[in-house]
């Protein structure tokens, strides 16, 4: 089928996955604390029911803007599966933390849930984002994301952090990732 056409296509003759996120690392210990910094979370329920394996995590992502070249640099989040309240709790961990500009929560599923009990009860600087995106998660990841890596317009710490870790393990195993779960 086409799916398996087009992971084949990526192999290497020595059947290695070709890797199409080559993403740049940035020393964390120039990232200052007076950056510009901006959040985001695609929030995934915990409560849905199935096993845990074949649910979607949720992931809260903080970045800070290099003001010397305009970069973004993924400095810190979490990438788990949480309940709605824990989901808010580790936010609010990270707001208090790293008081971004904005945090934007995607407004699909239950993210419309989260996005309105924290307009209501926390002081974040939040609003909803529509998410326009359409098509899998292969197709998505290389129409809009390997674009930003090529061109170093988002990079990542090279803190040594558990997070940071899972975004780069993902970003290095793709395309050979779960739709759900990862």
């Amino acid at each position: 089928n086409h799916r398996n056409f087009v992971k084949n296509r990526l192999l290497r003759i020595d059947y290695n996955l070709d890797v199409h996120f080559h993403f740049k690392a940035f020393n964390h210990a120039l990232i200052e604390s007076y950056w510009e910094k901006r959040g985001g979370v695609d929030y995934a329920s915990a409560s849905v029911k199935g096993p845990e394996s074949a649910r979607s995590k949720t992931a809260i992502v903080i970045e800070g803007k290099n003001p010397a070249t305009g970069q973004w640099i993924v400095i810190d989040g979490i990438v788990e599966h949480l309940t709605q309240s824990q989901a808010e709790d580790k936010l609010w961990a990270l707001n208090l933390k790293w008081k971004p500009d904005i945090i934007t929560i995607a407004e699909s599923g239950t993210g419309l849930e989260l996005l309105a009990l924290l307009q209501r009860h926390r002081r974040m600087p939040v609003i909803g984002q529509t998410l326009g995106g359409k098509g899998s998660k292969e197709t998505r990841w290389e129409r809009d994301l390997e674009p930003i890596f090529n061109s170093e317009a988002l990079l990542i710490s090279d803190e040594e952090t558990v997070f940071l870790e899972k975004v780069r393990a993902t970003l290095r195993r793709y395309p050979n990732f779960r739709n759900r779960g990862d």
